[in-house]
């Protein structure tokens, strides 16, 4: 049998992802079940979370398959997989998907890359396997992650089918098959002095790019530029996510009236005569019933609405008057970023796909990466060093930059967040912490050579 992930939108307006038998697209009886009593039901997890569970039993099933192994039907009867039979498992789910696709192609147990051997599995199934040698040209990096959800699994798959409670003993053997967890990657390249974040040259680099007039700019039709202009400088300006940046829509940019202090801010009815500022609205709305869109960009964090600059506000106002509205149908479309695709008839939300490929695009004029992740920590990395003088001075306290910064990029407060953000400010500060460390005992060694210099008799 093969698989496959599919993505549903009902009427309602909740976004589903089940894991369907390809000839028919039924849905998987037991796999549905698990995601929907264990996920969306108990947890309320998110889409996202979902589909890299149903993804990892979509690779369970493909290599039971290719094993021979009938799992519901063994496990119905409390046969538990043998030792060695989880280890063939194990290993295969930390293969790339494409090395494991092959060989099933091949439909046989040759070696397929250098990296693949021939064993006989000593079971009760004759099988042909194909098992992995640890390589970085075959290895996933996401093989902890699968072992994980994949011994969840069929641990509940276990008790669901046989209720007896021993099943556990498996779950415990793919556990020990995990090895150790990888180490956060981003953690692990600031550790190296290589951030995803980007260095003030880099940033006047890619904003001088993005500009609809300049010569290098990646894009061809004018409106598309106008378009992306003003998307990587909201990002930059308030340094929210790239879903957050495709949920706004067209009337959150909305005007406010300061209270009693510039933080303590609120959306009102005002005029232009009385107009402070402006603001945008970055407003939770799951499961949004107007949005066509299956795969829907959404707020992950908090609401919150945060003040803009003239000059972004004008940008916007541009934007949705000059360049949006040449788009059939735009006023039908609440969302602030549209598609600007060649023959459109009808106005449709900007997808995750289309702003992934934006920046693709850039990346690759610029010869460096940016990606909207990236600007957000660009965002925090300016934020540390904006408010760092004013810490040192203290003028303001570090919680009172924390709360600050939580505020606006829809953080708890106290959730810790922020380190995951700040890595090359962190890295920058440490760097000179060091050489103010080497600079004062360098000072010291010098003062006590020279005063050994002076009881020298000439």
């Amino acid at each position: 049998m093969k698989y496959k992930i599919q993505r549903v939108l009902h009427s309602s307006g909740e976004r589903m992802v089940l894991l369907c038998d390809l000839k028919t697209g039924v849905p998987l009886f037991y796999p549905t079940l698990y995601s929907t009593t264990n996920s969306r039901n108990i947890k309320g997890g998110a889409f996202s979370t979902i589909k890299d569970k149903l993804r990892a039993i979509k690779k369970l099933l493909e290599i039971s398959d290719h094993l021979n192994i009938d799992l519901e039907g063994r496990l119905a009867k409390g046969d538990w997989l043998l030792s060695c039979e989880i280890e063939l498992i194990c290993d295969w789910l930390k293969v790339k998907k494409i090395v494991f696709d092959n060989t099933q192609v091949r439909g046989s147990s040759e070696k397929i890359t250098n990296n693949i051997v021939n064993l006989i599995a000593r079971k009760k199934e004759n099988v042909r396997v194909g098992v992995k040698v640890d390589s970085p040209d075959t290895e996933t990096s996401g093989g902890y992650s699968n072992i994980t959800r994949v011994a969840n699994y069929i641990d509940w798959l276990a008790k669901r089918l046989f209720k007896s409670g021993d099943g556990g003993e498996m779950k415990a053997w793919f556990y020990e098959k995990r090895g150790f967890k990888p180490e956060n990657k981003q953690e692990e390249l600031a550790r190296r002095g290589i951030f995803d974040s980007l260095t003030e040259d880099q940033e006047l680099n890619m904003l001088d790019t993005v500009r609809p007039n300049c010569s290098q700019n990646p894009w061809k039709e004018h409106d598309s530029k106008v378009r992306n202009h003003l998307i990587v400088n909201l990002l930059l300006e308030i340094g929210c996510r790239r879903g957050e940046s495709l949920n706004i829509k067209t009337t959150d940019l909305v005007p406010i009236e300061y209270l009693e202090e510039p933080s303590d801010f609120t959306r009102i009815e005002t005029t232009a005569k009385t107009l402070s500022g402006m603001a945008i609205n970055i407003w939770r709305d799951p499961d949004n019933v107007d949005d066509p869109r299956i795969d829907q960009p959404r707020v992950k964090t908090l609401s919150r609405t945060i003040e803009i600059e003239p000059q972004l506000a004008e940008m916007i106002e541009n934007y949705v008057i000059n360049h949006r509205a040449n788009v059939p149908h735009a006023n039908k479309c609440p969302y602030l970023f549209i598609s600007h695709q060649i023959g459109c008839k009808r106005a449709a939300p900007m997808s995750l796909s289309a702003i992934d490929k934006v920046f693709i695009q850039l990346t690759n004029k610029l010869g460096f990466n940016v990606k909207p992740h990236g600007i957000r920590r660009t965002w925090n990395d300016r934020f540390s060093e904006e408010n760092e003088a004013a810490i040192q001075n203290k003028k303001i306290s570090y919680d009172e930059i924390e709360d600050a910064r939580s505020w606006l990029q829809g953080w708890k407060a106290g959730s810790g967040s922020a380190k995951f953000y700040t890595r090359r400010s962190q890295y920058n500060k440490a760097i000179r912490k060091g050489l103010e460390l080497q600079r004062s005992r360098v000072k010291k060694q010098n003062q006590i050579v020279g005063s050994y210099d002076d009881d020298i008799a000439m």
